[in-house]
């Protein structure tokens, strides 16, 4: 019968002998506890061997298990004098992820704030172990710190900085991670440029600069690639809209009214009177607006000029607040657009306006925006604020005829001139006017109607498709300034590792681009 301390003496034997054989491999000087350990197991069989020599009698078995459980206890007080070293080869297991890491490929930008906390957290429990005038502790962090220095590489290749290493230098280890380095420092401190020696010998890290800034080039160009091509569509744009504005202008169904001969006269002049008369009650004075737009989307104030319909005051101010979109069934979905006339309240910058509470402002008004698929700059998560000012020049206006009732005045007239047309056809047919005169001019004012009605959709489209032409050439010179930076801060950093002259030239010709 197997009794339980032989069994938990032969468990710890195996468990003593496996942490000192690893700590033998990684280089450690444990000869001392591999000799205790040798000798308690040698005691301890040869113990058990004498028992089992004796005159068997009924205690044998229990003077063998005896023995297991004193040497199991001697075994149990070596292993925990061996606890710091257990931690320590934990802790240098651990440290091998990040040579993982870097080999799978894993260690990217998106995911190095992971590593860099991972790191500092492991970091921190070595200094809560580690006794730093034992040897044996100095030879385990030259075998485990340079595994962190892979993530050290990887945060100034994306950030220009690391905290992973103010953190060690924080924790006391400056001294022994220079030893690890293998670099004289001049100075006391570890800091990037101290680095360098040890960058340079570095060829993944060398390998991971050029893939980064290539990645940046290349994005940039493809950005400016776009940008070109955004330029061609504007131009073709305001070509089409010059075109179909002077067609529009062309389009005077007045004048062709006006033209008929003498004898239509009658007809002439019931239209033109009616026409005018039209035009008269229904025009509208537009007065020159200035327009300041302030918005928390960027913060920047914008100015503008407009020709807009008669403010009473000749100024308003207006706070516009639009709530997040949210969906209220599939791909539809819908917004509260919030405006406020504020025109009552004096302050000198719009952003003040921002922090007005409009619940408890009196002139406020609530509509409801509904909208299928968002585009991608309206996923918005936070209210989004907008202070309008306007003020109005009294003095300088123009008067605008294309409102709604002028819009439909040529098509009374027309209808006036037609009456007067069945009217009046028979009169002139008998002074010897053929009906082909008036008809071909009733249809040309027809056409010239039509063609009005349709330049100015088409005038509208085109404004909408060049305002939002404009505003992706602007989003992408945003990005492309973002790029640059980054592109910078690498290339400045590391240059010393950059020796290949296509990768010069990138940076030469980016900086010209954007000086140009």
């Amino acid at each position: 019968m197997i009794y339980g301390n032989a069994i938990n003496f032969k468990s710890k034997s195996m468990e003593v002998e496996r942490l000192i054989s690893n700590l033998q491999l990684l280089g450690l000087h444990v000869s001392d506890y591999y000799k205790q350990f040798k000798d308690v197991c040698s005691n301890c069989q040869k113990e058990i061997d004498e028992e089992k020599a004796k005159e068997k009698n009924t205690f044998t078995a229990s003077y063998i298990d005896a023995i297991y459980s004193k040497y199991f206890k001697m075994l149990r007080d070596l292993n925990h004098s061996l606890d710091t070293y257990r931690k320590l080869f934990r802790a240098y297991e651990i440290s091998q992820v990040y040579k993982r890491a870097e080999e799978d490929g894993v260690l990217v930008e998106e995911n190095i704030a992971i590593y860099v906390n991972d790191a500092i957290r492991e970091i921190g429990k070595l200094v809560s172990i580690c006794d730093f005038s034992d040897e044996n502790c100095n030879i385990f962090l030259k075998k485990i710190l340079p595994s962190y220095l892979i993530v050290v590489e990887k945060e100034l290749l994306f950030h220009g900085q690391s905290i992973l290493l103010s953190f060690i230098e924080n924790a006391g280890l400056s001294e022994i991670f220079r030893s690890v380095l293998n670099v004289d420092l001049d100075d006391a401190k570890l800091n990037p440029s101290s680095l360098e020696g040890v960058l340079e010998s570095d060829t993944n890290f060398t390998r991971d600069v050029s893939l980064k800034l290539q990645e940046q080039y290349d994005k940039i160009m493809a950005l400016n690639v776009k940008n070109e091509e955004i330029n061609s569509k504007i131009s073709e744009k305001n070509r089409q809209y010059s075109e179909t504005e002077n067609k529009k202008k062309n389009a005077h169904v007045a004048r062709l009214v006006a033209s008929l001969t003498a004898l239509t006269v009658l007809v002439s002049s019931l239209i033109y009177g009616a026409n005018k008369g039209l035009k008269s009650a229904s025009s509208t004075k537009l007065y020159q607006t200035t327009k300041e737009s302030y918005s928390t989307v960027d913060g920047i104030v914008r100015t503008s000029s407009n020709y807009e319909e008669k403010i009473s005051s000749g100024e308003k101010t207006l706070v516009v607040s639009y709530t997040p979109w949210e969906e209220y069934m599939e791909n539809n979905y819908s917004r509260d657009v919030i405006t406020a006339d504020v025109s009552d309240i004096d302050y000198n910058a719009l952003e003040e306006y921002v922090n007005l509470n409009l619940a408890n402002l009196s002139n406020v008004s609530v509509e409801v925006e509904r909208k299928s698929n968002l585009s991608e700059d309206e996923l918005y998560s936070k209210q989004i604020t907008e202070v309008i000012r306007l003020v109005q020049d009294s003095n300088n206006y123009i008067v605008d005829g294309d409102n709604f009732v002028y819009k439909y005045s040529l098509a009374i007239v027309l209808f006036a001139a037609l009456l007067g047309y069945a009217t009046v056809k028979f009169s002139l047919l008998f002074a010897g006017i053929t009906e082909g005169v008036i008809d071909t001019t009733v249809r040309e004012i027809i056409k010239n109607l039509k063609l009005r009605k349709d330049s100015k959709r088409i005038l509208q489209e085109l404004d909408i498709d060049i305002s939002n032409l404009i505003k992706e050439y602007n989003t992408n010179n945003k990005n492309i300034d973002a790029l640059m930076k980054k592109f910078r801060v690498v290339y400045e950093k590391y240059r010393f590792l950059i020796k290949d002259s296509e990768t010069l030239e990138k940076y030469d010709t980016l900086v010209r681009r954007r000086e140009n």
